[in-house]
Parts: structure tokens; sequence; C-alpha cells
């Protein structure tokens, strides 16, 4: 990762209302520092190509098993059943499936062949002061790449704006890269108790807050998104810490609390992963 010719992007979904100011289109990178336990998009984790399999989908011809080397797939009479501790990844059955029950999930992708996807939509962007938000994942881990990506848009287009969907937990110099092509940051605070944050993300949180509080120096837009965990990061004792932590901060435009949804526990289940929470 990093590299600025080719990315690991899961999807780049269009018409987005929900990740900055007007109608954006979302670039998801697969590849994120963090494991949160309520995470609805389960599919950008792991930094590398994953198959996952829709069960639904299967008419049970049986076509995926005969390219399976590991053995991962077997016939249980009606439909195909995956053993994802078999699986490579290898993405052969996913080839050849009829349906796309199976389906390889990320694509390397060069920063000009997915803006000549997304600039088609400029003047959607231009009426409703849109643009681009590159999410995840973790986008930070793939700087380079962005940075190459906003400056090629920008010499195609002057009025381009991008917002970058951050959880914070990657090493300065990847905020750096990308500090001079940002018109705004989404940054994610999760949990203020370390203790916590480190049980319920698998990762502590002072590299985050470290890296928001140097965020606020540089004078950057800056709104912040909490997604809203009943019983974990909801308490009195969050909301007072996480106030306490962002007066200071006068860059800071809003606050956004995301309420805690179940819409990912269907990729859980078609990565063969259990769902934590």
């Amino acid at each position: 990762m990093g590299d600025s010719k080719k990315a690991l992007i899961s999807n780049v979904q269009k018409f987005s209302l929900d990740d900055g100011p007007g109608i954006r289109t979302t670039i998801f990178f697969k590849g994120c520092t963090l494991k949160c336990r309520w995470c609805h998009n389960p599919e950008n984790i792991m930094a590398g190509k994953q198959v996952w399999y829709r069960q639904t989908r299967c008419i049970g011809c049986r076509t995926c098993m005969n390219v399976c080397g590991k053995g991962a797939l077997e016939f249980d009479g009606k439909k195909a059943v995956r053993n994802p501790q078999l699986c490579d990844n290898c993405g052969k059955c996913a080839e050849v499936c009829p349906t796309q029950a199976l389906e390889t999930i990320g694509g390397f992708c060069e920063p000009q062949e997915v803006w000549n996807r997304v600039k088609t939509d400029i003047p959607y962007f231009e009426r409703t002061n849109g643009g681009i938000t590159v999410s995840g994942g973790e986008p930070l881990l793939y700087a380079e790449w962005v940075k190459a990506f906003a400056v090629g848009a920008k010499n195609e287009w002057n009025k381009f704006h991008l917002a970058v969907d951050t959880a914070g937990n990657v090493p300065w110099t990847q905020f750096e890269t990308v500090l001079e092509v940002a018109d705004l940051f989404l940054y994610d605070l999760k949990i203020m108790d370390e203790k916590l944050h480190r049980e319920m993300t698998g990762c502590g949180n002072q590299m985050i807050l470290d890296n928001f509080r140097k965020l606020c120096q540089t004078g950057r837009r800056i709104w912040v998104r909490v997604p809203l965990i009943p019983a974990i990061n909801d308490t009195e004792q969050e909301k007072k810490a996480r106030a306490e932590f962002l007066k200071d901060c006068k860059n800071v435009e809003k606050v956004e609390f995301l309420p805690y949804h179940t819409y990912g526990i269907g990729k859980y289940e078609a990565l063969g992963w259990k769902y934590l929470l």
C-alpha cells in the first residue's frame, strides 16, 4: 500500500448523500488498521483480495467445486457450502460462478482509471457543491494514490472537491501527504476511553487522538463522525470526554452522530466471519 500507481478498491459508489456535502461519489479502499466490532463494511478490513459467498444466489451447479484446489467448497445436496478456513482467496471459483454467488472483492486500479469512471458526474457535483469522498477501510493507507488522484482530477476540473473519511489510525506522515489536496476531513472518533477502544477495535486510540490534535492545528475543515454504539460509547462518561476533547478545536464544523445498525451482518455471513457485537 501507499503506491501512487495502483490501489486496491472494493467499490466506487455513486450518488452518495452521507459522505460529505452535496452529491458525491465515494471510493472505498480495502485495508484498515482497526477491526471495529460493529463495522458495517467488513469486506474492507482485510488488505487483500477476498472471495465472498452469497448462498441465496447459488443454483447448485457445482462448477466452483471443479476448480477449487483447496477443498473449500462442498455440496450439501442443494447448494455449495464454503469453508472459509480452507479458502486461500485465489478467486478461481468466482471466475466460473454463473450467478456471482461467489464473487471476488477488490481490484487494483490506477488514479486516472477511477477518475474516468466518476468524472461523468461532474454536473451533479457542481449543482450540489459535491465531489469525491475517499473512504474504506482506511484511505490514508493509500495516501500517495489519493494525492495523485486529486492532482490529476484538479487538472481536469478546477472545482474538484475531496473529502477524506478517516479513522486516523495511521502515521501523521500519511496525513501530510494529502493535506494540500484535501478540502474536508471526515474524522471518526469512536471511543475516548483507551482501554475500551482497544477492546472494541483491536487497537488503542493514542495515535488517533494525537493526529486529530495535529489536524486541528493545520486549520483544515473537519467534520467529526461518531458511530453511536448502545452501552459502549453513548455513556455519560464518553459524552463528557468527547466534549472536553473537542471543545478547543475551532475548525470542527460539525459533529455527526451515526446511529448503530446491523445492515452489514449479511456481509459477515458472506465472508464466513462471525459478527462479534
